[in-house]
């Protein structure tokens, strides 16, 4: 059989690598290891890094296979591991935090750590995923106030669920020799809102999308850093008018194969860049 050569000549010059907006978002942990930023792209231990990012949304799976699925995905080639911590499933009654089971944070963040997989939080308060309300819980549609805003009642439950996650992930961060790398605060915030079911389910009627824009995402973030959530960089969602801080944040865009969540839905284009990726 023979054998053909293709030869490729670039003409373009090479980029130029410089520091880039979130040449500050970096770090090492006790092992020496490090994660930083280029203009271009992500660094680990140094090197260029292009990571495969793999959704694994641990308290809708049973814990006593979270382990075999995050060997699965390992396996795969995945890099990265990232999951929602939905509130109404923490929380369902006001007051009342429940970690067990098949909603054990920790133990998630552990079998992480364990396999050498980073992490990536998405803490919400709104983290949508096809969850009731989005993932904030009923109760607190009963309150006087505006949800996914500054309101300071709305702020004040928000704080109380970051600082039940923060102790539940208490020495996690990559820096303290932990696998979480990055925290997303809210959702596709300013995009758009989940289908409202806190008083029985109606179609076509949605929660807000949000207010504040940037304003609100840094409210979160102070809200975050008080109770001890100082990842080495935060991720928003960068799609349809979104809101993005300028610094200390990753946009992620990414596109669906398929969209699920509307009935007998054929691929989307998109399946083609996810098949030759």
């Amino acid at each position: 059989m023979s054998q053909h050569h293709i030869a490729v000549k670039l003409n373009e010059r090479n980029k130029e690598i410089t520091t880039g907006i979130l040449s500050s978002n970096k770090g090492s942990n006790p092992k020496g290891e490090s994660f930083g930023f280029t203009n271009f792209y992500m660094t680990r231990n140094g090197e260029p890094f292009i990571p495969v990012v793999g959704e694994f949304h641990f308290s809708r799976f049973s814990y006593l296979y979270w382990e075999e699925e995050l060997l699965k995905m390992k396996a795969g080639g995945v890099h990265v591991i990232a999951t929602y911590i939905f509130w109404n499933y923490h929380e369902e009654k006001e007051g009342r935090f429940n970690w067990n089971g098949d909603r054990n944070l920790r133990h998630f963040i552990d079998l992480c750590a364990k396999l050498e997989l980073p992490l990536v939080l998405r803490i919400g308060p709104f983290c949508h995923g096809e969850v009731r309300n989005g993932g904030i819980p009923d109760w607190v549609f009963d309150k006087p106030l505006v949800i996914r805003s500054n309101d300071e009642l709305y702020l004040k439950y928000a704080a109380r669920l970051y600082r039940e996650i923060a102790r539940q992930m208490k020495g996690s961060l990559f820096q303290d020799g932990g696998p979480v790398i990055a925290i997303q605060l809210e959702n596709e915030f300013m995009h758009c809102g989940a289908p409202l079911d806190s008083w029985g389910y109606q179609n076509g009627i949605f929660m807000s999308s949000g207010t504040g824009g940037n304003a609100h995402l840094d409210k979160l973030k102070v809200i975050a850093a008080e109770v001890g959530i100082r990842p080495l960089f935060f991720t928003a969602t960068a799609w349809g008018g979104a809101a993005v801080p300028e610094t200390d944040t990753l946009p992620m865009l990414a596109g669906y194969a398929y969209t699920p969540w509307i009935p007998n839905q054929p691929p989307s284009a998109n399946i083609f860049s996810a098949i030759f990726m």
